[in-house]
């Protein structure tokens, strides 16, 4: 009896190794990638160097990249690592280590972080920030086009990032929506630099075999299909135009069955009119996309600064959309966060897909394949669910709050606020939308010019006759700055000249005066992107105070414009009056600050000979009257003198005054501006 009982016992089963993996992973200790490489025996596959693996989160012809945790920082990056059928290939370790090296260089927040780069029993990898919420490319994948202003804010945060890269002589040539990562912040920063090469470096080297096309297809510009063209830093600022495209309708703008006929249109279409397939694309914006992606390159915006600094004014969104930041509002983790719109709204863009809209049988991740169309749940028409009331009463604070500032700035007027401000008037918020800061290097700056090369340079120029009336007045304009050297600190200085919509923000933001030809005191719409003019010294100190800035002095200025040399104007030594719009070119009419490439200085300061004269700091006393130091060529003046870098020219120190008509403004800085410097 005993030994029949004993045998009717159950003896516990022993837990197998599998099990325990299996409740781990149940657990949170362990990814199911963790548990599966333990399951089936190749735990080895699980750490390289000094990273513990935790899960692939991307795969490419060259390597495969992985979510990885630090060993001793407990940090999460992301690791990239070569192939292992690559390891023994010269020209793929070479690729490898040349990607490494670029991104090494690299230190912008639009940009991903490359940490380190090592090797580990045989494999190559590279260490980077990892980047939480996924690609544009699969954005645009899950959601469909996106609203303008989001679309805007990533390309031009793209721009910014690019424009940082190619300040350090690096071109990406790969520029497309599945190499602009948005982190949780919903931040675009550019990754993959894999095809960068350094600008001046030969098109075919040891890794470009000659012939061979670099870049992918959708996204490449008409001269990276060349293999005989220079590829410069225009053909990114196109890839971005192709990828803005993207991000607005859902495909790129030339589609096709296979690559020829898609290089083809890059090279011989024009590209497709936005607003003909997107009602709410601005007309404005739609010439921006058209003009990145012009044929010839040097139509195209000059640097992608040029870029950013056009896209701005679309990339903020208006009152109804919300910025919801990732994690919060009942989305995986693994998307990127949307900008999501109260959801009684139910107006939506239309899409009308013209008959180039097609699926290619081209294998291309990136298209969605399907047009605008409802996601999420309830009568949320895009993005994630969310609690409509708070929704709402947020909106409607809002608008309380605009127009609470508006009828403020108004009473302020009317009690007298509209003189000029106090001395030491403090910022009254931070300004929002200021022009992007330009690094200039300590050095000399090389002021005036010598008698013999004024001689010299007017002898040059058709139709101006030795002792003219003409002749004598450019004489004097470009004698009037003394032959000197003067040493110069290291600053920065604002890409353009103050906007009339900076200028705009400025007055409603303080209750400053505005400009006399405001009518009524409020800035024409059409004039928002020229150079804000009709502004007296105190005026533009005031402006500066209030953006955390300053005018440059004259030696600044001519440093900026004339870089190492003396040179007769920022560009070189070459007269063109096309380059700055000068009088002959544009009737004395004032154009947009990004108006003028060609007006370009040693270090890309724009429109330096033309457009708005521009006011500095210096003040100098001539024929017993003192008033500010006026350097640049205007559109009203004469490119032969006033054109020049030596030129200069005294604007009254008039406080109460109100300045003239084409002399505006930019401002320095001792210091750069984390946000905008360049």
């Amino acid at each position: 009896m005993h030994r029949s009982l004993r045998s009717k016992q159950q003896t516990p089963t022993a837990l197998r190794p599998r099990d325990v993996i299996a409740a781990l992973v149940l657990q949170g200790h362990l990814t199911r990638y963790q548990g599966r490489r333990l399951i089936f025996g190749s735990p080895a596959e699980l750490r390289i160097g000094q990273y513990d693996i935790l899960e692939p989160i991307g795969r490419g012809g060259m390597g495969t990249v992985y979510k990885a945790r630090h060993k001793f920082l407990h940090r999460i990056d992301a690791i990239k690592v070569l192939n292992q059928s690559l390891s023994r290939n010269g020209v793929a370790i070479e690729r490898f280590y040349r990607e490494a090296a670029a991104a090494g260089q690299l230190h912008h927040e639009n940009i991903v972080q490359a940490f380190s780069c090592d090797e580990h029993n045989g494999q190559l990898f590279l260490a980077m920030e990892y980047v939480a919420g996924g690609d544009l490319g699969s954005l645009v994948t899950k959601n469909g086009p996106l609203p303008v202003h989001e679309a805007a804010r990533f390309i031009l945060q793209a721009a910014r990032g690019l424009e940082h890269a190619w300040q350090r002589g690096l071109i990406h040539r790969d520029i497309k929506p599945s190499n602009i990562l948005i982190d949780q912040q919903v931040t675009a920063k550019l990754a993959d630099f894999g095809l960068a090469r350094f600008a001046g470096t030969p098109q075919a080297d040891s890794l470009t075999p000659t012939g061979a096309i670099v870049g992918t297809v959708y996204y490449l510009s008409p001269e990276q299909g060349n293999s005989d063209a220079e590829v410069t830093i225009s053909s990114d600022i196109y890839s971005l135009g192709c990828t803005l495209f993207y991000c607005l309708i859902g495909r790129p703008p030339f589609v096709g069955k296979s690559v020829a006929p898609i290089l083809l249109q890059h090279q011989q279409s024009p590209a497709p009119d936005l607003t003909t397939l997107r009602s709410d694309v601005p007309a404005d914006l739609a010439r921006l996309v058209e003009k990145t992606l012009a044929k010839n390159p040097a139509q195209r915006f000059a640097t992608p600064a040029d870029l950013a600094f056009a896209l701005d004014r679309w990339a903020t969104p208006p009152p109804s959309f919300v910025l919801t930041k990732l994690g919060q509002s009942g989305r995986p983790r693994n998307d990127p966060a949307p900008i999501v719109h109260d959801p009684d709204d139910q107006t939506k863009p239309e899409i009308r897909l013209g008959p180039t809209m097609q699926t290619p049988s081209l294998a291309h991740p990136e298209m969605p394949g399907q047009p605008w169309q409802s996601k999420g749940s309830g009568t949320l028409s895009r993005g994630w669910p969310f609690d409509s009331t708070k929704s709402r009463a947020f909106v409607i604070s809002l608008l309380v709050a605009i127009s609470t500032i508006v009828l403020l700035f108004f009473f302020v007027k009317l009690l007298g606020g509209s003189g000029p401000s106090a001395p030491n008037a403090k910022p009254s918020s931070p300004p929002q939308k200021l022009t992007p800061l330009v690094r200039i290097p300590g050095g000399t700056a090389h002021l005036g010019l010598a008698p013999e090369r004024i001689a010299s340079h007017l002898a040059s120029i058709s139709g101006l006759t030795f002792g003219s009336t003409s002749y004598e007045r450019a004489r004097r304009a470009l004698s009037l700055e003394p032959v000197t050297d003067v040493t110069v600190k290291v600053f920065w200085i604002e890409r353009y000249e103050v906007t009339n919509e900076q200028y705009a923000a400025f007055c409603l933001a303080t209750g400053h005066r505005t400009p006399s030809h405001w009518p009524t005191g409020v800035m024409p719409a059409a004039i928002r992107d020229l150079p804000v003019t009709y502004v007296s010294g105190a005026d533009a100190k005031a402006y500066t105070r209030w953006a955390g800035r300053r005018l440059p002095t004259v030696e600044e200025w001519v440093r900026a414009a004339g870089g190492e040399s003396r040179q007769l104007f920022p560009w070189g030594e070459t007269l063109d009056e096309n380059y700055a719009g000068w009088l002959t070119t544009r009737n004395g009419s004032l154009a947009p600050v990004t108006a003028f490439p060609q007006d370009r200085s040693p270090y890309g300061v724009m429109n330096m000979a033309g457009n708005a004269r521009e006011l500095t700091s210096s003040m100098m006393t001539v024929s017993g009257k003192t008033g500010y130091v006026v350097k640049g060529g205007g559109v009203t003046t004469s490119g032969a003198s006033d054109g020049t870098v030596a030129s200069r020219a005294i604007m009254d120190a008039d406080e109460g005054g109100s300045g003239f008509r084409e002399i505006g403004f930019r401002c320095a800085a001792d210091k750069p501006d984390p946000a905008t410097a360049q």
